[in-house]
């Protein structure tokens, strides 16, 4: 026991000798101050990936057992401004990765970002804008509960344009995305952005066509 009274850890030294203190545990949010520092509860910044290369726009839910995490990644080679693939990995309540849990969800030329992660019937969904048929457009890749790939599909269509930073809801029905699209811009207008959305059952289909949710002017 330690001077804060939560339970430590002793390890033995030459000839076996315990010292005389025990090493306190980490915190965990249990109302108690288990790493005797005098604080409670205070939060600790955990490292989540050990990559050497950049790792960014990540999103993490829980799912009432563990957290997911998706992330956009170029751990596996080429330029950080145009090769991004999307990874997602499992963490235990304490953010300990769960061994074996890191996937690499997209495998294809171009640059992947963006993700928006649920939990939702069974499994994990990642929707993420990709660039590899020349236009960022939005993709859905459901998971089982552990992480593996069932499929991956393209889920808008504005082809030529660009759609991207999508995110991503779920209910008893299926999902929801809503991106930013380019689709009604003019020539000119560069910066013209315009909400869509598409809504599908919880086996990744589209029930619905991209559909615009505004009807203002450039926005």
């Amino acid at each position: 026991t330690t001077e804060c009274s939560s339970t430590g850890t002793r390890v033995c030294g030459v000839g076996c000798t315990l010292p005389a203190e025990c090493e306190p545990p980490r915190e965990v949010c249990n109302g108690d101050d288990d790493d005797c520092d005098d604080r409670v509860d205070e939060a600790e910044e955990i490292r989540l990936t050990s990559a050497d290369d950049y790792s960014q726009t990540p999103s993490m839910v829980w799912n009432g057992t563990e957290y997911g995490i998706a992330w956009a990644d170029n751990r596996h080679g080429g330029d950080q401004d145009t090769q991004h693939e999307i990874y997602f990995a499992r963490y235990r309540e304490t953010g300990e990765l769960v061994p074996d849990s890191t996937v690499r969800i997209t495998n294809a030329s171009g640059f992947s970002t963006a993700p928006s992660l649920v939990w939702a019937h069974g499994g994990w969904a990642i929707a993420y804008n990709d660039d590899r048929t020349g236009a960022h457009e939005i993709y859905l890749a459901r998971l089982d509960a552990s992480g593996a790939i069932i499929d991956d599909a393209r889920i808008s269509d504005s082809d030529a344009h660009h759609s991207t930073m999508p995110d991503l809801v779920a209910s008893d029905r299926g999902y929801a995305v809503v991106w930013n699209d380019r689709r009604d811009a003019g020539i000119l207008e560069v910066t013209r952005l315009n909400p869509y959305f598409v809504l599908l059952d919880t086996e990744g289909n589209t029930l619905t066509a991209n559909r615009r949710l505004d009807t203002n002017n450039p926005s």
